[in-house]
């Protein structure tokens, strides 16, 4: 006995220093995730602070290029108001006044011309600007669609950087000038209702490198790459025009720069990139590599009480193994009160189809007359209960056999069309005042693979529905209508009261009984409320067809029930010769 102790201490033993190599090879990979966890926020912190101080870096360049280039453009306005006073104005007058407007400010206007008539008429300074004079914008097509945009909408664009006729590299701001010009350009209120004559157009140049040299954006490039983009004004969406377009491609930083007409963006990154390891990068190895040693001394410590552990371990499996028999009991017990309820549902069909067989004998005479005629009347309640009580039987028979995965689909090729035809001829006589009425779709010819029982049941199903709370003079439309996609719809939609929209979730379930309490059709609907079965089956029938019912109502607007089919299930219908 002491042997067998023995023996069965040595693998207990193994077990234990197992485990605690399997912890201690754990811990490690919990420091490894721990540490990587910590680097990567810190990381992101480190990263998060470069960025933000690069936009920091840029964003006082970025002020100035706004607050320079728009003060540049609107040192024009003025002389828009002079030429709409002094139409006739001739160069030597436009010189001086175009340098009084120069000299005012901070400028880095290159030059500045008149275009009457869109023919550049006057320019200032006109050394070194003279082969712009004469120029035609309708004859350059590089320009002239910006400046009929400008036309057009009557607004400032600003156009650029772009090469120069005259030499150089420069923006250009262009204003139409009209005798009255609209309150978008003289912040005046236009109080012309008719379109004003146009006398050109004010062009302003502005020299680019200067410009860029001002605000002191070459200098960053000490310590960023830089890009510009959006050329024209047109934003991120723009071509590069300015600094290296390999850092679009770098995540860089990026700010928006608004101009007087669209906006440019500025994107940077650091000249040496973004940085690769956080700066607390040699404080996190040496935190995880002290953890990691503190965890390996405690584990080594808790070998001790591994023995009990393993006994505790037992005592879980084996209420473990207890609630795992419990649960397959539990299981057994539902399955045994789903066969009991089939079959019980079973033995009730069998009596109920003989009082319907002997009642439809009295109800027609068959042994000749001579019953009071109120015998008739409760002898048709007979058979109208029996046939009910049927059909509810049938549901729970089906529904039984879906829900055990007992029922075999029949499956062979539905002639869909024919079958809808059939069915809503049948049933024109069974729905009294109800007008039923079949449409097909142009291409209709389509062949489901699927149980024809299955697929009867789910068409008289929901024209059972349609019948019980549509209303007595409803219209009900059957739909078949395959679809682009391959897959096709049948539809049954009624135009009775509807259904309110908190119980369209509920209708699919087992003995709901739905309805609207609204309208003119709400006692009816009472009064001829089924047994709640009917939409469940029809769900339950769809899904076998790997297809799912759609409920579609509103009060006062009818109700539309359809049911999808997969193109998998379809083909289209050979024709016969």
């Amino acid at each position: 006995m002491a042997e067998q102790s023995q023996g069965h201490a040595g693998p207990s033993d193994r077990g234990i220093r197992l485990k605690a190599m399997a912890q201690i090879v754990a811990i490690a990979l919990l420091g490894l995730i721990g540490a990587g966890f910590a680097e990567t926020m810190a990381y992101r912190a480190t990263t998060s602070d470069a960025r933000a101080d690069a936009i920091a870096d840029l964003g006082g360049v970025r002020a100035l290029m706004e607050s320079r280039l728009n003060a540049d453009v609107q040192l024009t306005r003025g002389l828009i108001s002079y030429i709409k006073v002094h139409p006739d104005l001739d160069q030597q007058e436009f010189e001086l006044l175009a340098g009084d407007l120069i000299a005012s400010g901070q400028s880095h206007i290159r030059n500045i011309g008149l275009a009457r008539n869109l023919v550049i008429s006057h320019v200032y300074p006109i050394a070194g600007n003279e082969t712009a004079l004469g120029l035609d914008y309708r004859r350059l097509p590089a320009q002239w669609p910006m400046v009929e945009q400008s036309i057009r909408e009557k607004r400032v664009m600003m156009a650029g950087p772009l090469d120069l006729v005259q030499g150089g590299v420069g923006l250009i701001s262009r204003f139409p000038i009209f005798l009255d010009m609209p309150a978008s350009i003289t912040g005046r209120p236009n109080r012309n209702r008719a379109d004003p004559p146009l006398w050109g157009l004010v062009s302003t140049v502005i020299d680019f490198p200067a410009f860029l040299d001002s605000v002191g954006l070459p200098a960053l490039r000490e310590h960023y790459s830089l890009v510009l983009v959006g050329r024209d004004g047109t934003g991120a969406a723009g071509d590069p025009f300015w600094g290296a377009a390999a850092v679009l491609s770098q995540n860089p930083v990026t700010l928006t720069i608004a101009l007087v007409s669209g906006e440019w963006m500025l994107a940077a990154v650091p000249v040496d990139g973004w940085p690769s390891w956080s700066r607390h990068i040699l404080l996190i190895g040496g935190l995880t590599g002290t953890l990691f040693l503190l965890a390996v001394a405690v584990v080594l410590l808790q070998m001790r009480t591994e023995l009990a552990q393993a006994r505790t371990g037992r005592l879980l499996e084996t209420a473990r193994n207890e609630a795992v028999a419990s649960r397959i009991a539990a299981e057994r017990a539902s399955a045994a009160k789903s066969h009991f309820l089939a079959n019980m549902s079973h033995d009730l069909r069998t009596p109920l189809n003989s009082i319907i067989g002997f009642s439809e004998m009295i109800r027609r005479e068959v042994f000749g007359p001579g019953w009071h005629p109120k015998y008739g009347e409760y002898v048709g309640h007979i058979h109208d209960c029996g046939q009910s009580l049927v059909a509810m039987i049938n549901d729970i028979l089906d529904l039984a056999k879906i829900e055990t995965e007992d029922y075999r689909m029949q499956v062979s090729d539905i002639d869909v069309p024919a079958l809808l035809r059939e069915i809503a001829t049948s049933w024109q006589a069974r729905l009294g005042k109800h007008r039923v009425e079949l449409r097909l779709a142009p291409d209709a010819p389509v062949i489901l693979q699927g149980d024809p029982l299955a697929v009867r049941r789910i068409l008289e199903n929901l024209l059972s529905n349609a019948q019980h709370y549509a209303g007595d003079e409803a219209t009900i439309l059957i739909l078949w209508t395959p679809g682009k996609a391959g897959d096709a719809c049948l539809g049954v939609v009624d135009d009775g009261a509807g259904i309110p929209a908190d119980q369209i979730p509920s209708l699919v379930e087992p003995f709901y009984q739905g309805g609207s309490d609204h309208g003119r059709h709400a006692e009816q609907t009472r009064r001829a409320a089924g047994h709640g079965l009917g939409l469940s089956i029809v769900k339950r029938f769809a899904e076998l067809h790997d297809g799912g019912l759609r409920i579609e109502s509103e009060l006062g607007q009818g109700a539309a029930f359809y049911i999808d089919f997969p193109a998998a299930r379809l083909r289209r219908a050979t024709a016969v010769a």
